[in-house]
Parts: structure tokens; sequence; C-alpha cells
């Protein structure tokens, strides 16, 4: 092997492996310390806080998130709608550049373990210190598996102030079985919550350089309208 070649392998691997660690180490612990500041912040005004976590990397904004965000929103009018205020917090998964996703794609293979892991921890504390505030998680896509990750790690005996709405969580996602957490799929329509490989497959060789556009996994809010204005009621305190 070339000397100039075999170096950059090596630098690359050494690079590679250095993010593994960073992410976990560093990038991890400090996204969960910023969020932990942000939930405190905004239970000063909220009965509810919205847990925003968006599809793909988990690096996009509310404000362009424009597959996750409208959905939200009609979920904080229903709030609304209930005499509770809400508060939106995003918590992004990872950093928008090449190393952090690299770092983020360890915890792909074990489905968020270590970020969900801390996530339900810091909730956990959040719930003991702050027992009338209700969290609802909101995840999209790979969103929705953290936070199923993440319900499933909490505790039954501070759970039920911890809520879920999983939004087309991919097909390799086991579902956790609780009644606080609510999932949709278009009752098995969408590609990607049934493993429909060939669509999924086509819509990836459609897009290389862009976002993955899979028929059938956008949702609107008629698409899960009726059942979450039901589980909010249901769930919410004074509702």
């Amino acid at each position: 092997m070339n000397k100039k070649v075999k170096i950059f392998l090596l630098t690359f691997l050494g690079l590679l492996s250095a993010s593994f660690i960073w992410f976990e180490v560093y990038y991890i612990n400090s996204s969960i310390d910023e969020f932990s500041k942000q939930i405190k912040e905004a239970a000063q005004l909220s009965d509810v806080i919205i847990v925003f976590n968006s599809g793909g990397w988990g690096t996009t904004s509310p404000e362009k998130a424009f597959d996750l965000t409208p959905l939200v929103e009609n979920i904080e009018e229903n709030i609304k709608k209930l005499g509770l205020n809400s508060a939106v917090i995003p918590y992004y998964r990872t950093k928008d550049n090449f190393f952090a996703k690299i770092g983020e794609a360890g915890e792909y293979l074990t489905l968020f373990y270590s970020q969900s892991k801390k996530m339900a921890n810091c909730l956990e504390q959040f719930v003991r210190e702050n027992s009338n505030i209700d969290i609802l998680m909101v995840g999209l896509s790979n969103g929705a598996t953290f936070v199923d990750q993440t319900i499933e790690k909490i505790p039954e005996n501070v759970g039920n102030s911890v809520f879920g709405v999983e939004i087309g969580p991919p097909f390799w996602t086991k579902p956790v079985s609780s009644q606080n957490v609510i999932i949709f799929n278009k009752n098995g329509k969408d590609p990607l919550s049934r493993g429909d490989i060939p669509i999924l497959i086509a819509s990836l060789l459609k897009s290389p350089f862009g976002d993955i556009k899979i028929p059938d996994h956008i949702y609107t809010w008629d698409d899960i309208k009726d059942d979450v204005t039901k589980f909010l009621e249901k769930n919410l305190i004074n509702s």
C-alpha cells in the first residue's frame, strides 16, 4: 500500500474513532445539560413541556422542520383548548457536520441507547422536582425511535407524567408497550414503518444528495388529529 494512502487511512480512522469518543463523552452530555437548562426555564410558565424530536439526523430546528412543526403547532393548539400552557423545547441528537453525524451513527446502531438513557434520567429528575408538569415527547421517523427508547427507560413511578407521540417510526424500532404512548404509521401504509425495502431503496436512489422523500411517510394534521386529541384529553393534567 502506498505510504501516503496508508497515512491517510490511519488518520481518517483515527478521526473516526475520536468522533465516536467525543460524541459519547462530550456531545451527549453537553446537549443533555443544555436541554435540562431549557426545560427548567420553560417550566416556570408552562403546564406541559413538548419535547421536539425531528426526523433524519435530528439536527433540524422547529423553524425548518416543515414535516413535524405543523403537527406540533396543532398539538399546542389542542393543549391550549384544555386550558393549559405549553412550551416547545427541541432536542438535537447531533450537530450538522460530518464527524458529528459519524459519531451519531454509533447511536443509530444501538437505537440511541446512550442518549435515550441520559434523556430518561434527565426527565425523571425533572418530573420528581416538578410533579405538576407533564412532558409530551413528539418524534417523527428517527425522532420517534428516540422518543420510544427514552420512554421505555423511564421508571413506572414517574412515567405517568411523561407521554409520547410517535409518528412514522422506522420498521427496526420495537415499540414500547405503554398506554402513555400513541403511535402513527398510517395503518401500516407507511413504507418506512412496515419495512418496504423496494420503495425505500427507490426513494434513496431518487434523492442521493438531498432529503429522502418516501411516499406515504409525510403526515398531515388530518392524519393524526382525532386520535391525538383524544390522547391529550385523556392524559394531560387538569383535562
